[in-house]
């Protein structure tokens, strides 16, 4: 993980505390709080805070802490105290302070998938993204000796609040770890589309005539496991890989879009209506160098959904595949790019050309995602500039999609016109 977020890590971020801990709905609880417990902070110390501070003393603090102060928040901070209570990892580890929603049965065992803030970083980060994939980002702190630092991991790296100590920043120490316990599921970064309740995860989906919603059930079990911090999505043919990066593309852009497709179908078919969007890519159209476990499976992407568009059309169920371009994200910054040197020397060139354009075009991409976005409803939703038209199985978004295209398509036809005597010549 430690080279995932290599040049993408950002300590000291001005106005950390204020975004995260000042102007919610709880605040005014945690000052109340901080009130409550400042006649035991004399001489710029806390006096019953544990010196030294050992971690079954500081934990112990921290039990009483949240007896007293948060017998009633939402999130509860637990410990463990041996790798065999915690589970849904990859590997079995000890974590040494979390936070779980208070409500959830543990009996001593818990699960990476209920777990909302770590209290500890080290490699922990990526089990939680690993077992909570619809996760947009988490929250961490580490407290050592008596200096504590406040975290945030997304999928563009970890920010971080800067080191404090919590003596001299005594309402800060306090209104961070009362925060931690008050946050909402948006503000701890969960999938907030989904709802969930005793029986699990559900999502509500209106009838089209009557406005009445119906609960479809999730199946939690992930079909799809990101075990990169920071992603990354172009390699070269390896002839001595095992097809693994092959396999990771595919598990990506073409099996989890078909997994989501079959979960969707059931319900869209009794209502006779639905739209799937899709996103494609140029990718799809034209084969690069330096990036074939990608072009394949966005390649076939293209294929699934044009078999989809046929098949579900008599349902009523439209199917659109947004032919992307290059916009500007940051999916291509310093710190997203994992660069990974051809074990074969006559790979080199190719490696070395694919990665430098890549760093060299970030940044300077023609696109705007926020137009993208608008593009799309407008689209799906026959408005703006869709107003009037009939909804296209593909979408071209971006000049350099659409010159690809053209000239693929171009390219085709001079093909056929070329060949045209050989390959009629084939029947009997």
């Amino acid at each position: 993980m430690f080279y995932e977020i290599k040049g993408c890590t950002y300590r000291d971020v001005d106005g950390f505390f204020e975004k995260y801990f000042e102007g919610r709905r709880w605040s005014h609880k945690t000052e109340a709080i901080y009130n409550a417990v400042s006649n035991q902070y004399m001489g710029g110390r806390w006096t019953d805070f544990p010196d030294p501070p050992d971690e079954d003393a500081v934990w112990g603090w921290l039990s009483r802490f949240q007896d007293e102060h948060l017998s009633d928040s939402r999130g509860v901070l637990y410990t463990t105290e041996s790798t065999s209570d915690l589970t849904g990892g990859e590997a079995q580890r000890q974590l040494d302070l979390f936070v779980k929603r208070r409500g959830i049965e543990t009996s001593g065992k818990h699960d990476w998938k209920d777990v909302r803030v770590i209290g500890e970083l080290k490699r922990y980060i990526r089990d939680a993204f690993t077992a909570q994939p619809t996760r947009r980002f988490i929250h961490g702190f580490v407290l050592h000796d008596t200096t504590m630092e406040l975290w945030v991991f997304d999928r563009s790296g970890p920010y971080s609040s800067g080191e404090f100590d919590i003596h001299e920043e005594s309402q800060k120490f306090i209104r961070a770890i009362a925060g931690y316990a008050m946050m909402d599921d948006e503000e701890l970064g969960l999938d907030t589309f989904t709802e969930l309740d005793d029986k699990g995860r559900f999502i509500t989906i209106s009838e089209d005539a009557t406005g009445k919603g119906n609960r479809m059930r999730l199946d939690e079990t992930s079909f799809v496991k990101q075990r990169a911090v920071v992603p990354g999505c172009y390699y070269n043919i390896d002839e001595n890989d095992s097809g693994e990066r092959f396999n990771k593309q595919l598990a990506t852009n073409l099996i989890g879009p078909i997994n989501l497709t079959r979960a969707l179908l059931p319900h869209f078919r009794q209502r006779r209506a639905g739209t799937i969007v899709f996103i494609g890519s140029y990718g799809g159209w034209r084969g690069q160098a330096g990036a074939a476990p990608y072009c394949v499976s966005k390649f076939a992407l293209e294929g699934l959904v044009e078999c989809l568009a046929d098949e579900l059309a008599p349902f009523n169920i439209r199917t659109l595949l947004v032919e992307a371009g290059m916009f500007r994200t940051d999916l291509f910054a310093e710190g997203n790019r994992k660069s990974e040197p051809p074990a074969i020397e006559d790979y080199a060139s190719i490696h070395k050309k694919q990665a430098q354009g890549v760093a060299a075009i970030h940044g300077k991409q023609a696109g705007d995602p926020k137009k993208a976005v608008e593009r799309i409803l407008d689209v799906v939703r026959g408005e703006g500039v869709a107003e009037g038209r009939s909804m296209p199985k593909r979408l071209p978004l971006g000049k350099d999609t659409l010159g690809i295209i053209r000239t693929k398509c171009e390219e085709t036809l001079k093909l056929c016109e070329e060949w045209e005597g050989v390959a009629t010549s084939t029947d009997f």
